[in-house]
């Protein structure tokens, strides 16, 4: 919709859904980021798919009509009619993150003109506005354009290796022989694969790809107190309208 306007391709939200209760340490300047293994845990404790995720941070390929073969005496020791393996390196479940949601050209719709701007308006499915509201916090933080920029350069100040990249959803019960070829080069794109089943949440991540903790970090960042958005995240789902210049749309 709309993408043949000059300049509409340029518009993207970053928006971190999170409870009330946090929203005044994340403008300050402080990330909370748990660990890989706390998603991990957190499917396996509720046994909802969601927030979490059991497959997070490893290799994940599925299979039918699996046979389970004694190594020694190459004998088949047990069958199964559906199997899903997960490989995944000791201690990268450590490694912290911070995630959140980029809504691109692709989910607004323009909803007035005038001879200077745009207002536009996220535009989603009814069915992917419940899974938000659902999953996330009931508040919604738009974050300023160059957050992630910011991240970056905290990271640089803190002497801290950091990468910002968008999740690749993958069909797990298709094999895939490149990303297995990734994995085993212990590549960081590892970090960023999730199930096609969390492609609703357009999820980036901002990970601390050296950092190992067992705990949750916090990361220090400069204060965006003033150049944030915050409203309920049924609002920015439903009816929040943002203007847009014309002129930042254009080269």
């Amino acid at each position: 919709m709309n993408y043949n306007i000059k300049g509409f391709e340029k518009i993207n939200f970053l928006v971190k859904f999170l409870k009330d209760e946090y929203v005044e340490s994340l403008l300050s300047g402080n990330l909370h980021m748990n660990n890989f293994q706390f998603f991990i845990d957190l499917e396996r404790k509720s046994n909802v798919k969601g927030q979490g995720d059991k497959l997070e941070a490893g290799f994940v390929s599925r299979g039918t009509k699996i046979k389970l073969i004694d190594p020694k005496t190459k004998k088949v020791i047990g069958t199964a009619r559906k199997a899903e393996l997960i490989e995944r390196y000791t201690d990268v479940p450590k490694v912290p993150l911070f995630c959140f949601t980029w809504f691109n050209h692709r989910d607004m719709k323009i909803t007035g003109e005038t001879e200077k701007s745009f207002t536009v308006k996220i535009n989603l499915s009814e069915e992917e506005k419940e899974l938000f509201v659902k999953d996330f916090g009931d508040t919604a933080v738009v974050l300023p354009g160059d957050f992630m920029e910011i991240l970056i350069n905290s990271a640089k100040e803190q002497n801290k290796r950091a990468q910002i990249k968008s999740v690749i959803y993958c069909d797990y019960d298709i094999y895939d022989s490149e990303r297995k070829k990734l994995f085993d080069e212990a590549s960081l794109d590892m970090f960023y694969w999730k199930d096609e089943f969390f492609k609703y949440q357009r999820e980036v991540r901002f990970i601390l790809p050296e950092t190992r903790s067992n705990e949750a970090v916090n990361f220090k960042f400069e204060s965006i107190e003033k150049r944030a958005i915050v409203m309920k995240t049924t609002e920015l789902l439903e009816t929040a309208e943002f203007e847009l210049p014309k002129e930042s749309l254009i080269d």
